[in-house]
């Protein structure tokens, strides 16, 4: 254990720890020995949580009880949650669909920019799934490059486009994909539907209002806006501005993107998650840090 983290064990009360403790016990998260050019990732939270006040300590626990890890060895799993849902769904009429194109929910500007986009890996994940699917198994899958989809091609009754990702946020991304398929590529809006691993509420809605269908494997809603009473909500959304100003988060950051309270990781953690788990600065380190790729 490194001495950082030796320091943080040492300025948490028993208490605490002993709760961090349960609440990694309860979720099967590990509990190992420190690597000192690797922290690991309880380490990390003693880190975190002793520069927190009592108040804000608890609050990241609560939290933290609700938190949701998705490792990439997961990622197979929710994709045929998804496809077992479209197979089962009475709003999709897959009998006379014959063609599945499949596209990554990617935005037009991220494309020009040439940007790694996880929605990519779970393009390519998503045949596998469809091929052991009784519903799927006998129809024609198709990957179409980027946002590239032929309106000739899908724009008939044995067509269909999935539009496919592992996390939609505020829905910002998401629609600006949309809006580019709708009316550059002049998709129908009733031949698309949007397939994620894991969804807010608040970009479901948002994409519902361009008349596109959504499925997801995991619905999650605002970490406290959307889960305590009002009179909570109140006393932990100010608990949670003051930790956010201990770790200097930029304006646009408070609350995650969009100020959507997201309690998700995943291969990339995204910045709709509440930014105390991931923000990292001068030494600060998160329990789990955005990488960039």
């Amino acid at each position: 254990m490194n001495r950082r983290s030796e320091k943080s064990n040492r300025s948490l009360s028993i208490e605490i720890l002993t709760r961090l403790s349960q609440i990694f016990n309860s979720k099967s998260w590990e509990i190992e020995n420190d690597n000192p050019e690797q922290p690991s990732l309880f380490n990390r939270y003693c880190s975190l949580l002793s520069d927190l006040t009592e108040s804000e300590q608890s609050l990241i626990l609560e939290l933290t009880e609700r938190f949701t890890r998705i490792s990439s060895n997961q990622y197979s799993y929710h994709i045929k949650q998804i496809v077992d849902q479209l197979a089962q769904d009475p709003r999709f009429n897959l009998a006379q669909i014959s063609n599945i194109f499949i596209a990554p929910l990617i935005s037009p500007e991220d494309l020009k920019l040439g940007k790694v986009k996880s929605s990519l890996m779970v393009q390519y994940a998503f045949p596998e799934q469809l091929a052991y699917n009784m519903y799927f198994s006998n129809k024609n899958i198709s990957f179409v490059t980027g946002l590239n989809a032929d309106s000739s091609n899908i724009n008939n009754d044995s067509s269909l486009l999935l539009v496919v990702d592992d996390f939609i946020g505020s829905g910002d991304t998401a629609c600006s994909a949309l809006n580019y398929l709708l009316h550059d590529k002049k998709i129908s809006r009733d031949k698309m539907i949007v397939a994620s691993i894991v969804a807010l509420n608040q970009g479901i809605t948002k994409i519902s209002e361009l008349g596109v269908q959504v499925v997801s494997s995991l619905t999650f809603f605002k970490g406290i806006s959307e889960h305590y009473s009002l009179e909570d909500r109140v006393g932990k959304l100010t608990l949670m501005d003051e930790i956010e100003r201990k770790i200097k988060v930029h304006e646009n950051e408070k609350l995650g993107y969009g100020q959507s309270e997201a309690l998700v990781s995943m291969i990339r953690t995204p910045n709709n998650t509440f930014p105390v788990f991931w923000k990292e600065k001068k030494g600060r380190v998160a329990p789990f840090p955005r990488k960039n790729f």
